[in-house]
């Protein structure tokens, strides 16, 4: 059964068929529902040697910005890097590691537990968590009917 992954050098998604391949949440990608689940990012096997000049020019859209890190992102990673076998990603603003990744628990923690996200960020993440436990609550209620 072929899965999702992102190709993180050609920008683009490819199905994959690989048995072995493991999610974010400890499952074989080719078991369950990881609907949930974070798209890995993995070079397709047309990318796995590179990217070409050429094809970089080709991905680029008109108007697109640089993504901005954290000016203190070299710090945190120093200080998290030796923990990194008991996680599975980590917060670039903080250091923060996940033993699990789900949405919910991304949305909690930068609502509400990371000190160095920037308040936009935190009043975007409280709007998802509350437009996800409304849309639960109706589910629930609809259920109930």
């Amino acid at each position: 059964m072929a899965h999702k992954h992102l190709c993180g050098i050609g920008g683009h998604h490819y199905e994959c068929s690989n048995p072995k391949c493991m999610c974010f949440c400890d499952l074989p990608c080719d078991v369950g529902d990881h609907s949930d689940c974070p798209i890995e990012l993995r070079a397709c096997p047309k990318h796995e040697n590179g990217i070409s000049p050429a094809e970089l020019e080709a991905v680029k859209e008109a108007g697109a910005v640089e993504i901005q890190f954290p000016a203190k992102l070299p710090e945190a990673l120093k200080e998290i890097a030796s923990d990194s076998k008991n996680y599975v990603g980590f917060c670039l603003w903080c250091g923060h590691g996940y033993e699990r990744y789900t949405r919910e628990v991304v949305a909690e923690h930068f609502a509400y537990n990371c000190p160095d996200a920037p308040q936009g960020l935190k009043k975007h993440m409280k709007r998802v968590l509350t437009t996800r436990v409304t849309k639960r609550c109706r589910k629930s209620t609809k259920s109930l009917k």
